[in-house]
């Protein structure tokens, strides 16, 4: 049956269809990844983000608006790398988008998109035009354009999937990287999928299920008990850091880490894992050495999420940045 207006259940069944064509195509878009880091994940880290909005979604029963935010608080906590991270921002955009609304059509979807991409483009410090950033706002506003008052949601996501597809092919001529390389943007090829996926739901093509995958890689992260506020003081300084390995983990701590969170290239850890992170350090102030440039955005967005600490992201992009700013660290 065709959705003509989207409810919370409705939301929740877009989710799943996006999810799973994004599953379906992960290959072909961790294949396309060179930049800004070719680590070739982005399909990975895009997929662990749906799966953050389906389980936030699944967690709230009610109306759009109520849906529409638990999805947009799940994938904010599951975002990994630079283009989940986006992703989650944009999805949080159209969660505000829809606030206060029960159901929502052709306007509102737009509407919602549009606010979309704004939260999406301040959740980058240098927006890079060529990316997934340029082709949802030049699809976003595209289908804007084709608005009239007989529009459907279908017509919105088809408008949408149009443009989103030729600015796709426009991506290389924007950054260098991806001319260089000889591929379009993995980024915006895996948004291209997941809005393939709406439409699928939307038309009735999908039965709107979704079936998740055993994860592509292992972390083997440790649990570690959160600390009780009624049993210890607050220290001046916590210090959190990303590797790999015992004998990075080793050194790091060596040199005043107090929590090692497994990852790096090829291993995004979520913005989850750094604030479970913090949650365990009781500390006034939480110094974060993301040590590569596709952390840095989850570390950044869980110090934005986290309230009970003042958290600092330093930009350390590589191992050798973090080792050299931690040989300066005096938090005495």
């Amino acid at each position: 049956m065709q959705i003509e207006q989207i409810n919370g259940d409705n939301l929740k069944a877009l989710l799943y269809s996006g999810a799973a064509n994004l599953t379906e195509h992960k290959k072909e878009v961790n294949d396309l990844n060179v930049f800004p880091v070719p680590d070739g994940d982005t399909g990975t880290n895009m997929e662990f983000t749906m799966r953050g909005a389906i389980k936030g979604a699944e967690s709230a029963e009610g109306d759009l608006s109520d849906v529409s935010k638990s999805m947009a608080k799940g994938s904010l906590m599951g975002a990994r790398g630079n283009s989940g991270v986006i992703l989650s921002q944009f999805l949080k955009g159209i969660s505000i988008g829809f606030q206060d609304i029960r159901t929502a059509g052709a306007k509102e979807l737009v509407s919602a998109f549009q606010t979309g991409v704004k939260y999406a483009y301040k959740s980058v410090l240098k927006p890079t035009e060529g990316t997934i950033l340029t082709v949802m706002r030049e699809a976003t506003d595209y289908a804007e354009a084709g608005l009239t008052a007989s529009s459907t949601v279908e017509g919105v996501l088809t408008d949408f999937l149009k443009e989103a597809k030729a600015s796709l092919k426009r991506t290389p001529d924007l950054l260098p990287v991806l001319k260089k390389a000889g591929v379009i943007d993995s980024g915006a090829q895996g948004l291209i999928y997941i809005v393939e996926g709406f439409r699928k739901c939307v038309r009735g093509e999908d039965d709107g299920t979704y079936e998740e995958v055993e994860a592509d890689f292992a972390k083997g992260e440790e649990e570690v008990a959160i600390a009780d506020s009624a049993e210890c003081e607050k220290a001046k300084y916590g210090v959190v850091a990303v590797c790999t390995g015992d004998k990075l983990s080793e050194t790091f701590t060596e040199m005043g880490v107090d929590r090692i969170i497994r990852g790096g290239q090829t291993m995004n850890p979520s913005s989850e894992d750094f604030i479970k992170a913090f949650q365990t350090l009781r500390a006034e102030n939480i110094l974060v050495f993301p040590n590569n440039s596709n952390v840095y955005l989850a570390a950044k967005q869980a110090a934005d999420m986290y309230d009970k600490s003042h958290v600092i992201v330093l930009n350390t992009s590589t191992i050798a940045e973090g080792y050299a700013a931690l040989t300066m660290l005096d938090t005495s």
